[in-house]
């Protein structure tokens, strides 16, 4: 009952983040950065959330729902990015969001680092100067380390406006 209730929170509070582009110019950045986009108010509103839990709950039980939270948050940050676009400046803002967001879950529990790892890799892949530039990173071990396939890598590549389909098709990852 705990978590579905955390969960709907959760949902709710993605909302902004479904209409919040991530094709900025210059000017947006700027204000971005003054504001710090969507993830300071998000992280403010979810621990007013996560407050009233950890006041209820033993540390542990508060662990282990801290945890779901980070499982929920994660996926849905996941399935929301893939219906976005983004050029490069809005890759370094949903770069800034992904880290604004797991520093906040790093100060209320553990291995969150962890939790996050597919969304770093894939909001780094986002704020590439190039296209080019993801085979220096990429190579027939990436797949472990970056713990996404090579289709998944094209597809996070094609969400860049300013990255041509079938040139980020063409890539040579295997």
């Amino acid at each position: 009952m705990v978590l579905s209730s955390l969960e709907g929170d959760i949902l709710i509070l993605l909302e902004n983040m479904r209409t919040f582009s991530y094709e900025l110019n210059e000017n947006d950045r700027i204000l971005n950065t003054q504001t710090e986009g969507f993830a300071h108010g998000f992280k403010d509103a979810l621990d007013t959330v996560m407050v009233q839990y950890e006041k209820h709950l033993t540390h542990s039980n508060f662990e282990e729902l801290a945890q779901e939270a980070v499982n929920i948050l994660t996926n849905e940050l996941e399935a929301i990015m893939f219906k976005r676009r983004f050029n490069r400046l809005g890759g370094l803002q949903f770069d800034r969001d992904i880290r604004t967001l797991m520093n906040y879950f790093t100060e209320k529990t553990q291995r969150t680092r962890d939790k996050f790892a597919r969304l770093t890799r894939m909001s780094f892949l986002l704020k590439l100067n190039r296209l080019e530039d993801v085979l220096d990173y990429w190579d027939s071990e990436a797949s472990v380390t970056w713990r996404m396939t090579s289709t998944e890598v094209k597809n996070v590549l094609m969400l860049r406006t300013d990255f041509s389909n079938n040139t980020v098709k063409s890539l040579k990852l295997e």
